[in-house]
């Protein structure tokens, strides 16, 4: 039904002022990502999908790697290299499905958010195994199906049935990966605990479309689903004693593996 691709040169103009998280957050899943694809000083890493760059500065600064910033969009690349320490990346406009990089190029490539974005994911796979160094790591960091279930914005009418469509299950996940060539894939299952939100925060957020999802319904849809999703919302969490404020976990997955 909803076929579409989410248009990020429209989004560009205001992404960052709903998808930053705050230093804490953004410290701690980047801690994660180091970790998982063994970033160090020197390393040489890959962030497909990078946006305007949110995690890709930041992982710069922290690990003194030298790190490569990839978007599929001209415009999210723009806003990026307007940055503060933008100088710290090298940044490239560029097809995950056809990455314009040498064989055997990176120590770690990753995605945060981004896989349900990519048509062929299972080129994609291929595609970064072919950049990555023997013994090497990709690290992907998505929602499961049960987490995009238990989120919030599956009230809102239509994101149920486009999110399940285009989120990969963690299985098929791991079977692209080990068809592709990589070994060892698993999944980490990782929280950072609750987060408590009012309600006018959160639905200001929505108003914004602060998921790509909702930039896929036409506005007709938008406007209308946002009416539903505002009553249910409300009469949610009132039954569930908590008055004004939203509580939900802040929960992903990373699918690992290496590069035999």
């Amino acid at each position: 039904m909803h076929t579409k691709k989410v248009d990020y040169t429209l989004i560009s103009k205001y992404y960052d002022d709903t998808r930053v998280p705050s230093p804490h957050v953004l410290e701690f899943w980047l801690s994660k990502i180091v970790d998982l694809g063994r970033v160090s000083a020197g390393s040489m890493v890959l962030d497909i999908g990078c946006g305007t760059g949110i995690y890709t500065i930041p992982l710069a600064k922290k690990t003194a790697a030298v790190v490569f910033g990839l978007d599929s969009a001209k415009e999210m690349i723009r806003e990026a290299g307007m940055k503060e320490d933008s100088q710290r990346v090298e940044w490239q406009v560029g097809d995950a499905e056809n990455l314009p990089f040498d064989n055997a190029h990176f120590d770690c490539a990753f995605m945060t958010m981004v896989i349900h974005q990519i048509v062929n994911k299972g080129k994609a796979i291929e595609e970064i195994y072919r950049v990555l160094k023997k013994n090497r790591t990709l690290v992907i960091m998505t929602k499961s199906h049960g987490q995009l279930r238990k989120s919030e914005i599956m009230d809102f009418p239509g994101t149920r049935q486009i999110d399940l469509k285009r989120f990969p299950t963690i299985p098929m996940l791991k079977r692209m990966l080990l068809s592709a060539g990589f070994e060892n894939a698993r999944y980490h299952v990782v929280s950072r605990g609750t987060i408590k939100v009012s309600i006018e925060e959160y639905l200001e957020r929505v108003k914004k479309k602060f998921i790509s999802t909702l930039t896929l319904l036409s506005e007709e849809e938008f406007q209308k689903g946002l009416k539903i999703f505002e009553k249910r919302l409300r009469e949610k969490w009132v039954k569930k004693g908590n008055g004004n404020e939203i509580v939900y976990e802040n929960e992903y997955t990373f699918v690992v593996g290496e590069k035999s």
